[in-house]
Parts: structure tokens; sequence; C-alpha cells
């Protein structure tokens, strides 16, 4: 009886959709539904900060779980095993939600899942990345269930065939043109291309809207559902896009039928919440501006520092000779630094190299044969950095102990807005205009 007093609620997630690019999509035209609501006071528009990492599995797990320690990305690597990270993988994801919910309860126990990340505990999660391959036949024909409700509906069946053959015929017509125009060497022509895109943007974006609507007439306590098409598209054509803008406005057109057919049922209350996970920032892959990528621009600025070392000596160790070598060095780059930032790192660095503490610890806890081996794992504009000398992170100051020019090259490229690392138990953040 409780259960059947509390206020229900439903999240529609706008994946990727940035503040101030929803605030452009009102004020061009593109939500007028969403528009109508904020003008007449239904709905309250506010910002919030997502934090780092600002990409799918941080937030989703700390919205489902309260809950997102230690996912620093969307890709990441661990030291310890040599295994790399990447959030696509449904064994994967299933493995961090594990976790996650190791202690705590999610956010949608008993409720649905549509076109997430981590199930929050749902009772139903259909397309949800953490839910595929389990072996549950009940769950299994939940979601077959809805999916056959979908095919006997016979007019969303029609507009979602529409649609389909609608796309397909303009990215047809687009690549063939296109095709005519340019006829690159050793490319031809295919009908296939916009398979996935009517995959994401129309049919799982018709039938999580379907799911959701059947969800509250059957009166199911907690409803989240993540719109992806947005995200997918503006990454490929822009944030603004004119593209992701249309699919900005197709949402727009779900969020309607949603919240109709939530103020027409009163079986239970709902409380509507539209939200996004993350937001965008314009960017250019670093490769396409300064051919390279940021992998080959660490190891072209520390591939010459461990030839130098290999050469000089063939034991295991860091023995005194080098270290007086390493603090010549970093005193000569210390007259010559340009930037304050690297200055400070780089005296820091010299300070600890000249205690006999601090080499006793380098000594036993180095592996220098892999000194060479140094993971970059990307997250949109975020890198993750990874010296696989040591299993435990390294702190900045050792960071240029073993690579005395990379910190200041790091910091003083214009590509790179923040540098950000550990240096004993403060948190550095530098960048060209000071640490």
């Amino acid at each position: 009886e409780r259960e059947e007093k509390q206020r229900a609620f439903v999240i529609i997630e706008i994946d990727g959709l940035a503040y101030e690019y929803l605030r452009k999509a009102l004020r061009a035209g593109y939500m007028p539904y969403l528009s109508r609501l904020v003008m007449n006071r239904k709905l309250r528009l506010t910002r919030w900060h997502c934090g780092l990492p600002s990409t799918t599995p941080a937030s989703q797990a700390g919205i489902l779980y309260g809950n997102n320690y230690d996912i620093p990305g969307f890709r990441w690597y661990v030291k310890e095993t040599g295994d790399s990270i990447m959030c696509k993988l449904p064994g994967t994801v299933r493995a961090i939600q594990e976790r996650l919910a190791a202690c705590r309860s999610g956010l949608l126990l008993g409720g649905s899942s549509y076109i997430n990340m981590f199930d929050g505990d749902a009772w139903l999660a259909l397309f949800t990345l953490s839910a595929l391959g389990r072996h549950r036949l009940f769950e299994n024909v939940r979601g077959l269930g809805f999916l056959i409700l979908f095919g006997l509906s016979p007019i969303r069946l029609i507009r979602v065939i529409g649609l389909s053959l609608w796309s397909w015929l303009v990215y047809v017509v687009k690549r063939f043109a296109t095709w005519i125009r340019v006829r690159p060497r050793g490319s031809h022509f295919t009908f296939l291309g916009p398979l996935l895109e009517i995959f994401n943007n129309i049919i799982f974006r018709e039938v999580t809207t379907f799911s959701v609507m059947l969800d509250i007439y059957r009166g199911m306590p907690a409803i989240y559902a993540a719109y992806t098409g947005y995200d997918e598209i503006a990454h490929h054509f822009g944030a603004d896009s004119k593209e992701a803008l249309r699919a900005v406005r197709a949402v727009d057109r779900q969020l309607r039928q949603i919240d109709r057919i939530r103020q027409l049922y009163h079986q239970r209350e709902y409380d509507l919440y539209i939200l996004s996970d993350h937001g965008m920032s314009p960017s250019v892959p670093f490769r396409q501006v300064y051919g390279q990528t940021l992998q080959e621009l660490i190891d072209a600025h520390t591939g010459e520092e461990v030839q130098v070392e290999d050469a000089a000596e063939g034991d295991e160790g860091l023995p005194e000779a080098r270290i007086r070598f390493l603090i010549d060095e970093i005193r000569g780059l210390e007259e010559r630094r340009k930037r304050p930032m690297a200055a400070q790192l780089l005296r820091a660095t010299r300070r600890r190299l000249e205690t006999s503490q601090l080499v006793e610890t380098l000594e036993a806890e180095w592996d220098l044969e892999r000194r060479a081996e140094i993971a970059v794992r990307n997250s949109g504009s975020l890198s993750h950095v990874y010296f696989d000398v040591t299993p435990r992170p390294m702190d900045l100051s050792e960071v240029a102990l073993l690579y005395p020019a990379l910190l200041q090259e790091l910091v003083g490229h214009e590509g790179i807005g923040l540098v950000v690392g550990r240096d004993g138990q403060e948190v550095v953040i530098a960048a060209r205009q000071g640490t």
C-alpha cells in the first residue's frame, strides 16, 4: 500500500546534449514541446556539472548507483594486469556494474531501463549494455514481449518502416551523387551504409518510446530511457550542426508522446526528469591538426632519453652516476625554462632526487627495463597516460625524473589544455598560463 502511494518517476536522457546547445535548440525552434513546457513553467531548466570524466559510464554510474569511483573515462588501462578497458563490451560494463552494485541498490530497482549502459537493478532491461548476454530466460521473455507488442501496433510499425525507408533513400541519393561526381579511386558504392543509423536513431528510438508509454500505463515505479541519436550524430557532424539538431527535434517528438500519456493515465503519479549525462565541446582530432597522435608525441620525447640511459648503463636500478647526470640535466632545464610550471616541477624533482631515501625507494619499485612502455588511452578530449615502469600511479616529479623534457613539452603544447597529475598527496593542474 505504501509503495502504491509513493510517486514514481520517468527519466529521459538525451545523450551528450550540453546546456548551451540545448538552449540553442530551444531558441532555434528545434524543441517546440520542451520549450512550451519551460515557458509554461511545467519544467524548470537548470544546468549541472557532471565532473570529470565527462563520459557516459561515469555519469550514468553516478546517477544510477550514486557511485562512479574508479571509472576514469570511456577507455582506460589497468597497469597491474595490462588490460585495456573499453566501455562498449557488455562483459566489461557488467563487471563494472557488479562492483558498483556490491554495497548498494540501484535507482531503478523494480523498474525499467532502456538503451542505458547500466541497468540500475531494473526489473526489465531492454537494449541495456550491462544486461546483454545474460542467460535469464524470463528476463529475455519480458523484453521479447515488449517487442511483440510493438510489432502489433500498426501505426507505429508503419511509422518506423516509413522513416527507415526515407533515411535509407536520402543516404543512397546523397552517396550516389557524390560517387558519380568524385569517383574516388578504390572506393565502391554501397547500399548498406545507413543501416546502423537507422537502427540507433529510428528503430531503437521508437521501440523505447513505445516501451516507456506502456510502462507508464502499467504503473512501473521507475523508468529510465536514453536517446543516443544526438550524441552519435554530434560526434561526426558537430554538436550544433543541422544534422545533430534534427536529431534533437526527433527526441522532442518522443518527449511529447511520453508526457501526454503521463498526464492522461493516473494509475500512478509520475515526476518527469529530462537530463543529459554529459555535454560536448567543439574539438578537432589531435592527429588532424598536428600530424601525429598524442602517443606519438610522447614517444618522440621519451625515446631519445631511454636510448641514452640504455647506452650509459647496462645494470638495473638508478646508480649514483645517473642520478648526478639527471640532476645536472634538470638544473640546465630549470635555467632554460620558459614556463613557471615546468620549472616548479623540475625544481621539486631535483630536490627529491638529492635525498637518498627517494633513490632507495625508486631502486626497489621501478623496473627500468620497462621505462619505454608508455600507454595512452583517449576518451574524447581526455587522455590518460600510463608509465609501466611501476605498477602504481607515478608522481609528476617521478615522471620528470625519468623523462626530464616530457612535462615541459606537454604543458607548453598549444594543443593540450591541461596537464593533471599527482605529487605526493596533492593534485597538480598545470597549463601554459600557470599552475
